[in-house]
């Protein structure tokens, strides 16, 4: 997986990117709680909050957007690495998966 983001980020960053469906809220708000100091998750929570309150579309969006926020673009990012404890940005990757699917965060 961590290839495909990687892949995905090789594109021009103002590529927009049109996902099969509608999961912005969720993956935003598990996003806020493995990244809580990122503000930009924040901003963009409340937004797409707002916006699906107002049933308007939050998607499509832009990879350069998503590098921003969304933390399974962000496993390269040393602040991401320091906030799952993982350095490596496969096992970063992996305990992201893990944590989501789980719903509690996989011990160091």
């Amino acid at each position: 997986m961590v290839y495909a983001m990687d892949c995905m980020q090789q594109l021009p960053h103002d590529t927009w990117m049109f996902c099969g469906h509608e999961y912005s809220i969720k993956n935003l708000e598990f996003c806020a709680k493995a990244e809580p100091d990122n503000e930009r998750t924040i901003e963009m929570l409340k937004y797409c909050s707002n916006e699906r309150d107002n049933n308007r579309f939050v998607i499509p969006t832009r990879i350069e957007d998503e590098m921003k926020y969304n933390v399974f673009m962000r496993c390269r990012n040393e602040e991401l690495q320091k906030a799952v404890g993982h350095s490596d940005p496969v096992k970063a990757m992996a305990c992201l998966r893990e944590w989501k699917n789980s719903g509690s965060k996989p011990a160091l």
